[in-house]
């Protein structure tokens, strides 16, 4: 048995572990075959993913500790929304001071996010992830946000699909178009996802820019798919 809470942010969904309490049998080392059961959404709970935490009581002033898994059971560095899922349940339940709006931290295998409640009643939490980092075909750090030509297997016109690479605690891959789908993102984000570019996955967003304020995005997951 597992017990367990599930949120959602942005139609993007966790479920929630608290491994030192209640009964269950993930414990701090979840087994990979058990994450991906409890995030089937036919077998099991169903969720894009698994936030295990906080693995050590909550304080204030002191980085709070949270591991989080990928509904195929692999480790994810960093998720803006899981965080604020996390942030938002560690307010709730832990830290009553968190409540009206006092930043605290969270340590993840990324690194360390500042987060802070806006509105608790509305779920309203923001989330410091620091500057991205973007890179170049070489992967040397560069700050630049050019694109580079990936070559993608088969015929048509994206046999080539320009992109731009960022990494946020975990890798990102940007495509630009005018026209974006959910079609798009299933014919070339398993391509890019995988490609021999990203020896461990990236996310892929497939993004069309409106103005410097708004966006359009349609997002392939590395290890969860059209989200």
């Amino acid at each position: 048995m597992v017990e367990f809470v599930k949120y959602q942010a942005l139609g993007n969904d966790y479920l929630l572990v608290e491994p030192r309490c209640g009964d269950t049998a993930l414990g701090p080392e979840p087994a990979p075959e058990a994450v991906r059961l409890l995030c089937d959404r036919h077998y099991g709970v169903g969720a894009d993913g698994l936030l295990l935490g906080p693995l050590e009581p909550p304080r204030p002033d002191t980085p709070v500790l949270l591991r989080i898994f990928n509904a195929d059971g692999s480790e994810c560095g960093m998720s803006g929304n899981g965080l604020r899922m996390f942030a938002l349940y560690l307010a709730e339940h832990h830290v009553e001071q968190w409540r009206a709006g006092e930043p605290f931290t969270i340590r993840t295998r990324g690194g360390d996010a500042e987060v802070r409640i806006v509105d608790l009643a509305d779920g309203l939490v923001r989330v410091g992830m620091g500057l991205p980092q973007f890179t170049t075909m070489e992967g040397d750090g560069d700050s630049g946000v050019s694109g580079v030509a990936v070559p993608l297997a088969g015929e048509g016109p994206d046999t080539v699909v320009a992109v731009t690479d960022l990494n946020l605690g975990v890798p990102h891959t940007v495509v630009f178009r005018d026209r974006i789908d959910g079609e798009l993102a299933q014919r070339l984000g398993p391509a890019l996802a995988w490609h021999s570019r990203y020896p461990e996955g990236t996310n892929v967003e497939f993004v069309r820019v409106h103005d410097d304020h708004t966006l359009d995005a349609v997002v392939w997951e590395r290890a969860v798919g059209h989200v």
